[in-house]
């Protein structure tokens, strides 16, 4: 699962590089960024449901931000200071793999963003129009 989101924080990575050629910026925490909000996402969806389920109001902006929070943390440990992890590691790992396998993953990672933002911001306008 975790392979998941190393290709998914490498090719974020490639796409910020891609679109911020030249510019000062760090695109392996910038990626992890976005992983770790994907992430917050899905804890937040899981919660949200729950939510709907028991009646019961889970979801607060301080619980929301100490999630990012730890991901954040967790993935720049992992990104970041683990060198078995990093980007440039990552890439070799997935320069390994054939171009089969890379296009299948590409279309899991594109559709695995979609669904976690479509997910967390529909979930979120529903219990905004309908508190439990």
């Amino acid at each position: 699962m975790l392979v998941f989101f190393d290709f998914l924080c490498y090719s974020i990575d490639q796409v910020y590089r891609n679109f911020r050629k030249g510019s000062d910026g760090s695109p392996d925490f910038s990626a992890g960024i976005v992983v770790s909000a994907l992430q917050t996402f899905n804890i937040m969806t899981v919660v949200m449901a729950l939510s709907m389920i028991v009646h019961e109001q889970y979801l607060s902006k301080p619980f929301a931000l100490a999630v990012f929070g730890v991901l954040i943390i967790i993935n720049y440990i992992r990104y970041i200071q683990i060198e078995k992890f990093s980007i440039d590691s990552i890439k070799k790992k997935w320069d390994m793999k054939s171009i089969d396998y890379q296009k299948d993953s590409k279309f899991f990672q594109g559709l695995y963003v979609i669904l976690s933002v479509v997910f967390v911001f529909a979930l979120a306008i529903y219990l905004g129009q309908n508190k439990p």
